[in-house]
Parts: structure tokens; C-alpha cells; sequence
């Protein structure tokens, strides 16, 4: 799966679906529609991550979300693969819905 992930963090097109988005729903479903599966827990928490990613402590509330069965090798995947992409879409991301 981390083949088929990098491939599409490394599509623009794929990329600016996932900006914009409307939620986290929207964003999970695009994923699973190209093969990898992200629960909205995870794409919550990547988000949470991505908005943070000059910070390394976790707040509260990031702490109790990881808490419960979430795939934390697959989001810091996906954390690496974004960072790929580019400054350009950190910039996007702060003006987008989800």
C-alpha cells in the first residue's frame, strides 16, 4: 500500500481533490477510491498533524485521538510522502475546508 499511497501524494490532481475537500468523510472516500484505505480518524488526525508540523509535542486532544487502534506508522507514511509534495500545498491547506 505505501507504493500506491506515495504515487498519489506525489499527483497534483489527487492533491487538490484532497484540498478540497469538504471534510474528512470526503477526504477518507477519495483514498479508498484509489485503494488505500485512511479511516476519518486518521485523515483527522493527519490534518491535526499537517496544521502542527512546526510543533513536535502533542496537545490534549491530539494525544486522546491516537489513543484506540489508529495505524500511527501509516499516518507518519503519509506525513513523509506529503512533505514530498512540496511548500506550496502546506501553504494550500490553511485555506481549505477540512
Amino acid at each position: 500500500m505505501s507504493d500506491k499511497l506515495n504515487a498519489l501524494l506525489e499527483d497534483e490532481d489527487f492533491i487538490n481533490k484532497i484540498l478540497n475537500a469538504e471534510d474528512p468523510e470526503q477526504v477518507s472516500a477519495l483514498f479508498a477510491e484509489n485503494g488505500v484505505t485512511l479511516s476519518v480518524k486518521e485523515v483527522e488526525i493527519l490534518r491535526s498533524r499537517l496544521e502542527n508540523t512546526d510543533n513536535d509535542e502533542l496537545s490534549e486532544d491530539q494525544l486522546e485521538n491516537v489513543a484506540g487502534g489508529v495505524d500511527l506508522d501509516l499516518i507518519d507514511d503519509v506525513l513523509k510522502s506529503v512533505v514530498k509534495v512540496g511548500e506550496r500545498l502546506f501553504d494550500s491547506i490553511s485555506r481549505r475546508r477540512w
